[in-house]
């Protein structure tokens, strides 16, 4: 994809938004996330003409999305589109057009791997969902929540990472640490299932 404008993702959103200077937003749009967008196309039965359909309605839909202001950033750009992506392309091929070629061509393997690719971004959506709610807290906290929950260590395994006289001072440590992440999440009532079944997800 051709180079674009440095832009920040905060500048992008606030051009489409305003719909001012929203061509070179789409431009960046499509350069940051045309290769992926592909790539999960590619990767799940799509040819790069089924790609390309598919990345222009995500970018449509996402721009109308942003305008209508519908996208709260609760989870980044990336993830966003690539969700948008991913459910367009799987309605696709439960068609019975999409869903055929499905079976003649890659059969059980390949509707396997649109299952553990439809995982992996609930896990990715997930991952950035609870990092940007990890983020309110304190630095200690993000550490050790990070390393129970994302590196999925032990509180046994964690306490060398940290400087705390023993395991069950760690585990105060925790609890202390959620009772701060339940405070936050009373501020914003909408992230409290979503967050529940993020987690759910990450353990």
């Amino acid at each position: 994809m051709p180079q674009t404008a440095a832009l920040s993702e905060e500048e992008v959103l606030l051009r489409i938004q305003s719909n001012h200077q929203i061509n070179s937003a789409v431009s960046w749009l499509y350069a940051r996330y045309y290769d992926r967008l592909e790539t999960l196309i590619l990767r799940n039965s799509g040819s790069a003409d089924d790609a390309a359909d598919i990345i222009q309605e995500t970018m449509i839909a996402f721009i109308n999305i942003v305008q209508q202001g519908k996208f709260r950033g609760e989870s980044g750009v990336n993830t966003f589109i690539q969700s948008i992506a991913r459910n367009l392309w799987l309605g696709k091929l439960r068609k019975g057009k999409s869903q055929a070629k499905l079976h003649e061509n890659w059969g059980e393997e390949a509707k396997q791997e649109s299952v553990d690719l439809e995982k992996e971004l609930q896990y990715k959506e997930a991952t950035d969902l609870v990092s940007g709610i990890f983020k309110n807290l304190g630095e200690a906290c993000q550490k050790l929540l990070n390393l129970f929950y994302f590196k999925e260590l032990s509180m046994k395994e964690i306490l060398p990472e940290m400087n705390f006289e023993n395991e069950q001072v760690l585990r105060n440590k925790k609890a202390k640490c959620m009772k701060s992440l339940m405070a936050e999440i009373k501020q914003k009532p909408v992230w409290a299932e979503t967050l529940k079944s993020a987690l759910q997800k990450l353990r």
